[in-house]
């Protein structure tokens, strides 16, 4: 199975899961964990496509967006979500930029980045639109 047939499968999955979910709304943590948990496969396969040769370029971005998604994973974990707007959004500007930076030149390539970001930052986006609804719970 190839990248991209992975990353629409994987997708298709969160969307599903979503899905159900919310239709039931369980604790907001546990939708987000998963959506986080999701994400993470992706984001390591999405390293594996960038050229050694810009690693010291794409490297620091990547190292970003990985401990990002630590400090994600913890808020949710706490279920403290007054800073994690904060480091989805970093995830969420950060990760286009590997585009750019990694120097893709190939189609191909390019396809396959650009879906498998599209698809970490839809993920982080359902996480983000949970908040308000959080916070007005916990009110």
């Amino acid at each position: 199975m190839g990248f991209i047939s992975n990353v629409e499968t994987e997708f298709s999955k969160a969307v599903a899961w979503f899905k159900k979910v919310f239709k039931k709304l369980p604790a907001w943590n546990v939708a987000a964990a998963t959506a986080i948990n999701l994400s993470a496969p992706i984001l390591e396969s999405l390293i594996a496509v960038f050229d050694p040769a810009v690693a010291p370029l794409v490297d620091p971005i990547i190292g970003r967006v990985q401990s990002d998604f630590a400090a994600i994973s913890s808020l949710v974990a706490k279920g403290d979500v007054t800073n994690l707007p904060t480091f989805i959004n970093a995830v969420k500007a950060d990760l286009p930029t590997l585009l750019t930076v990694g120097q893709i030149t190939d189609p191909a390539t390019v396809t396959k980045v650009t879906l498998a970001t599209n698809t970490i930052i839809a993920e982080l986006e359902a996480v983000l639109a949970a908040i308000p609804a959080v916070q007005a719970a916990t009110a």
